[in-house]
């Protein structure tokens, strides 16, 4: 039996609007360690990673909006952004394309999109924003269809064609937080 090796890498986070991170884009290797001092953004860097495709899915409240110094709530126009970047890898972690029978192409379809090169990626958005008929914030999920260099991020082009993206398509890339028990 020949099975193809289908594997993903997050190369990729942009966060904007989480508690203490208002712009802040990481790229990510095979081994990424997170350095720094207390309050200087570790924890909320990877609880946005969880709101974002965390298994149970943390719930993003108004309190994790950030706030400008000498807010003390944030306009309700301010929206929380966490899109993350996912590239095909094989065995060797390089690929451009998901290979023919991917579970990955089952699972995200149309999901999956082509770069300026022609290279697939998968990109999620995962957004909360004011929603004046309900009178409260709104978590949503969607894939892009593009990844335009950081400082055009907020124009990335939602695709239209797969819907919003539902649990059972994050269920395989969840990621399993542990809160560490400092004080004990």
């Amino acid at each position: 039996m020949n099975e193809t090796y289908s594997g993903i890498c997050l190369v990729e986070a942009r966060i904007r609007n989480f508690r203490s991170l208002r712009k802040v884009d990481i790229s990510f290797d095979d081994l990424t360690v997170l350095i720094g001092e207390n309050n200087s953004g570790k924890t909320s860097l990877l609880e946005a990673l969880f709101a974002a495709i965390g298994a149970g899915r943390r719930m993003i409240e108004p309190d994790d909006l950030f706030l400008a110094v000498g807010e003390s709530k944030p306009p309700k126009d301010r929206e929380i952004v966490i899109d993350l970047l996912f590239r095909p890898v094989d065995k060797d972690g390089n690929s451009d394309q998901f290979p023919q029978g991917s579970p990955w192409t089952a699972l995200w379809g149309t999901g999956i999109s082509p770069d300026d090169d022609g290279n697939e990626f998968l990109a999620l958005r995962t957004w909360t924003s004011w929603n004046n008929g309900k009178g409260e914030y709104v978590t949503e999920r969607k894939f892009l269809v593009d990844w335009p260099d950081t400082d055009n991020s907020e124009n990335a082009k939602l695709n239209l064609n797969s819907g919003y993206v539902t649990p059972a398509q994050l269920e395989p890339i969840a990621l399993y937080l542990m809160d560490a028990k400092r004080d004990i």
